[in-house]
This record gives structure tokens, C-alpha cells and sequence, in this order.
């Protein structure tokens, strides 16, 4: 992947923030992660089906940002988190800050 450095969660934290975690956005889960979210959050985290192993967590439904994202932008379930945030970025955004201008 052509990142500009290596993505880290330090990195993330300082730079941007997690900006990728905060609306507008939504991530794809299997069947598996979105159990996986659900047992490590304090409130109900909705996910919508969109196949049989597959769901999608939108950001709006939890005041605009992830629900694993806590007060200090860092991730409640980093070492377990989907697959979809370790991929993330797969192309250009300008909130990343480890994504080449």
C-alpha cells in the first residue's frame, strides 16, 4: 500500500484524530465482527444485514462516529478490530494522514 508512513495508532491519535471513525461514514463487518463489536460495547451498537454474513455499522446511527471510539480518538477494540479498519485507507482520503497527497 502507498502510504506515505506507516499507519499506527499513535499516528492516527496524533495527527488526524481518527477522523476515518467520526461521520460521515460506515464500515462493512461479517457476521463474526459485528458479534464481536456487540459484546465490547457498553450501549447497543446497530448494525443493519445486508447478506448473510455481512453488516454495516453506519457512524450517524451513534451520534456520528464509531462506537468503539472513545473520548480520547482512540479505539476501544483496536487489537480486535474488523477487517475493514485494519484495510483502512484503500484509496485516497484526505483526512488520513498516512495516505500520500
Amino acid at each position: 500500500m502507498p502510504w506515505r508512513q506507516e499507519p499506527t495508532k499513535a499516528l492516527c491519535v496524533a495527527q488526524c484524530g481518527a477522523a476515518c471513525c467520526r461521520a460521515p461514514g460506515s464500515i462493512v463487518v461479517t457476521r463474526d465482527e459485528a458479534e464481536r463489536i456487540g459484546r465490547h460495547s457498553a450501549h447497543e451498537t446497530v448494525f443493519y444485514q445486508e447478506g448473510p454474513d455481512q453488516h454495516r455499522l453506519n457512524f450517524s446511527d451513534h451520534d456520528g462516529r464509531c462506537p468503539m471510539l472513545l473520548w480520547d480518538s482512540t479505539c476501544r477494540i483496536y487489537e480486535d478490530r474488523p477487517q475493514a479498519c485494519r484495510r483502512y485507507p484503500s484509496a485516497p482520503d484526505p483526512r488520513c494522514a498516512v495516505w500520500p497527497s
